[in-house]
């Protein structure tokens, strides 16, 4: 608890509060959610109205709102009392949460990119796990630590990067489970809406770069833009610290330029030749089973064999990234390599869940172009018959990729089967004809149910089914019914059944 004179003193602000001042304990951006024991911090880029967001918070007992002068201009008849007015807003906010979370973690790794930024994340969570390093992962499919430890908070379900209070809170409640080692998903949203401020992490990844959420970053350049803030803005200003960026993304010299002269740049991926201006580390895939791969990496100097039981070359390409983050927070290789080999796959990565008929069923998260074109090529080397894809796009997001994820789907496989996959408020119908431009030959079958019914039963020895889209969902969202579909479940039930 801390007494709002104090919070008021460490801001700037004159004292205006007798020595009843209230305490408070809690920081929130989210008016709906302020009460009389939270600070209510509107952010400048929040949707939505401000001066309503405030009135909800005054209308729910809240004493104290910070916000810089410009965002009081907007405000009528409100209590000047309860108004923590600052002259830089941004300053107070790397004021005001130290104040509430004091201690962090010291090894923190943001990753961001339009793909792999969960298997990273849980990638790295394995490699410290094996190593009895204590640690953490944040990010789309939950919170990972120590089992035994379960937070006393509610993290919102679903989304890749927590708001600021929950996100601060869970890496303060980390250090107190003295979890010195934490990696955390930065999405584009959370990037572009200054969601990680104030925080500065000494190690951020950038996996790759493709279409994706145009619905509300209007174009490429910026969603660009919010993607390459995690190295210009969140990257710690001091001491060591590091930028990994996958050799795949093409960067120009302002984007260099931008990079502060503390942060050391690791360019990683397929051995395609060096990038110059950067330390390089890569990997050559050398053979390929159906369930695992063989791998020659080149990291700092020194280069070894290791079997991975993951599948496909952006797998290993997640791998590395993973062994860089953990040499960079204070990793060896000597520690990490006798440990590749017992890495599991990611819950509905490349996650291979099922055999039937002589056939492999994989389900993967593949949700961009991009993302189906590298889980339909991982497969190919170990698939000596047909190539299927079962798949389907989400409503009420980026309508754009549609047609292009039918595209890749039909350029990369032998047969395309178009589903649904979370319509949410659309017609389910109208996004399987929107993806069917893009791939005309493909089958279009709803319910999911039944499409992958319609699949595998289709399956011949020696082909391979990839059901894309869905990954670790263990729910489907259609209209206002939230469903309850695994794609795991549904297909090694139907396999089970089906003879």
């Amino acid at each position: 608890m801390i007494s709002l004179n104090t919070i008021g003193q460490k801001l700037g602000i004159a004292q205006f509060y007798d020595t009843n001042s209230p305490f408070l304990n809690a920081l929130t951006h989210d008016g709906r959610l302020a009460t009389k024991t939270h600070v209510f911090i509107p952010l400048p880029r929040c949707q939505g109205s401000i001066p309503d967001f405030v009135n909800q918070a005054i209308s729910n007992g809240c004493q104290a709102i910070m916000m810089d002068h410009a965002m009081a201009q907007s405000l009528r008849d409100v209590p000047k009392h309860v108004l923590l007015i600052v002259p830089d807003f941004y300053q107070a906010l790397a004021t005001i949460y130290p104040l509430f979370y004091p201690q962090l973690p010291i090894h923190t790794v943001a990753i961001t990119g339009t793909d792999g930024k969960t298997s990273v994340a849980h990638l790295l969570h394995q490699l410290w796990t094996l190593s009895e390093k204590p640690n953490a992962s944040i990010g789309t499919i939950g919170l990972f630590s120590n089992p035994q430890l379960i937070p006393p908070f509610i993290m919102q379900d679903g989304m890749t990067t927590q708001p600021q209070p929950i996100l601060y809170q869970t890496l303060s409640w980390c250090k107190n489970n003295s979890m010195d080692h934490v990696a955390f998903e930065a999405s584009s949203h959370a990037l572009s809406q200054e969601r990680l401020d104030p925080l500065r992490v000494p190690v951020a990844i950038f996996t790759n770069f493709a279409q994706d959420h145009l619905d509300y970053h209007g174009n490429l350049y910026a969603y660009w833009q919010a993607k390459w803030k995690l190295f210009t803005h969140c990257l710690a200003d001091q001491g060591p610290a590091f930028a990994l960026i996958s050799n795949s993304i093409p960067l120009f010299t302002h984007d260099h330029k931008r990079i502060k002269p503390n942060v050391s740049v690791i360019r990683y991926g397929q051995d395609t030749g060096a990038i110059s201006g950067a330390e390089n580390a890569t990997y050559r895939i050398i053979s390929r089973t159906f369930k695992s791969q063989r791998v020659l990496f080149d990291v700092r100097g020194r280069q070894w064999e290791s079997d991975i039981s993951l599948i496909g070359g952006f797998q290993i390409h997640n791998v590395l990234a993973a062994i860089l983050a953990f040499i960079c927070t204070g990793g060896t290789l000597d520690q990490v390599i006798p440990i590749l080999s017992k890495l599991t796959p990611v819950l509905g990565r490349m996650e291979h869940v099922a055999e039937h008929n002589g056939a492999n069923i994989y389900v993967d998260y593949s949700h961009t172009p991009q993302g189906i074109e590298m889980a339909l090529q991982a497969l190919h080397p170990c698939t000596s018959g047909e190539l299927g894809i079962v798949f389907g796009c989400g409503g009420d997001r980026d309508a754009l990729k549609r047609p292009l994820m039918g595209q890749a789907a039909q350029k990369y496989s032998d047969w395309v089967v178009v589903t649904d996959d979370n319509p949410r408020g659309e017609d389910p119908d109208h996004i399987r004809q929107h993806i069917l431009v893009g791939c005309p030959s493909a089958q279009s079958i709803s319910p999911r149910s039944a499409a992958l019914a319609h699949a595998i039963d289709r399956l011949n020895p020696g082909d391979a089914l990839l059901v894309a889209g869905k990954g670790h969902e263990t729910t489907q969202t259609i209209g206002h019914h939230v469903l309850e579909h695994s794609d795991q479940d549904w297909i090694k039930a139907y396999c089970q059944n089906t003879p």
